[in-house]
């Protein structure tokens, strides 16, 4: 009642738009009911459950089973391995099960990028990670940035994106079905800076994960979770993970100098002689 023009104008502007018109049309509907009739709207709704994994055990059996399809078994395999060896390296630590929890998960956001290959494996296939709706349909376009176009075309520093039609689903599972070139010298994405880039900060994990290994006791392990978890500040692609990016470098950097200065004081290594010299 408080718009100024009827519904059935309002859902003949959205018929006459074209575009979405069965769910504009409905969530308009649905905006006038919640209005009038909350709590039964919110009574229809679906009731969230949270399904983030919490054991270390559950983790690596799922992020393992993502990077077969991200890459290959030998490829998840390697994962597993890094895994296991850190919690080797810290079972001196009777508390240290969150620390390994928040590297399996950092670890595997650093090693299953959403790369070229990724990005053309996901929109051609039904495996739709974290409630993505399928897009391997008929009407869907995609908007791109290629490395190369978009560089040439940007505005302001920024990429420009490139609308293609459904035509583009063949070139997409092509480009799929070669993830096995990935970080190979076939790569062509592999020399660009922002593949480079993610190398590095690969690379940079790996060394804080030994460091966090060597260094790590009892009353360091807040820096040591800490420097775990600092790559969670990388977000986004492109140009906004370049920003990002120095977030999180100023974190790892600040969370290294703490876990090497904490160290736990060795009394046999003090010499007690000469404190009551002066």
């Amino acid at each position: 009642g408080l718009l100024p023009i009827s519904p059935k104008a309002i859902e003949r502007a959205i018929e006459v738009n074209g575009v979405a018109v069965e769910l504009n049309q409905s969530a308009f509907t649905w905006g006038r009911r919640f209005v009038e009739q909350q709590e039964k709207v919110l009574a229809l709704l679906p009731k969230t459950t949270s399904t983030q994994l919490t054991s270390l055990d559950d983790i690596v059996a799922d992020r393992e089973a993502r990077l077969v399809c991200y890459q290959s078994e030998d490829y998840a395999a390697l994962y597993v391995r890094r895994i296991r060896t850190v919690e080797k390296r810290l079972n001196h630590l009777p508390d240290n099960a969150e620390l390994l929890c928040d590297i399996a998960r950092q670890l595997y956001r650093l090693m299953a990028l959403k790369d070229e290959y990724e990005v053309a494996r996901i929109l051609t296939t039904g495996d739709q990670p974290d409630g993505m709706p399928k897009l391997n349909r008929a009407g869907v376009s995609f908007y791109f940035a290629p490395p190369l176009l978009s560089q040439w075309w940007s505005r302001h520093g920024r990429p420009k994106k490139f609308r293609m039609g459904a035509w583009a689903r063949l070139p997409l599972k092509v480009l799929a079905g070669l993830k096995f070139v990935r970080g190979t010298a076939m790569d062509m994405f592999a020399y660009t800076d922002e593949r480079r880039a993610e190398r590095t900060d690969l690379a940079d994990y790996l060394a804080d994960i030994d460091l966090i290994a060597e260094m790590s006791t009892i009353e360091s392990i807040d820096s040591a979770q800490q420097l775990a978890n600092a790559p969670s500040k990388l977000k986004g692609y492109g140009h906004v993970r370049t920003r990002s990016r120095t977030k999180w470098l100023e974190q790892r950097n600040r969370c290294r100098a703490e876990l090497q200065l904490v160290q736990t004081l060795n009394v046999t290594d003090v010499s007690h002689k000469g404190i009551n010299e002066h």
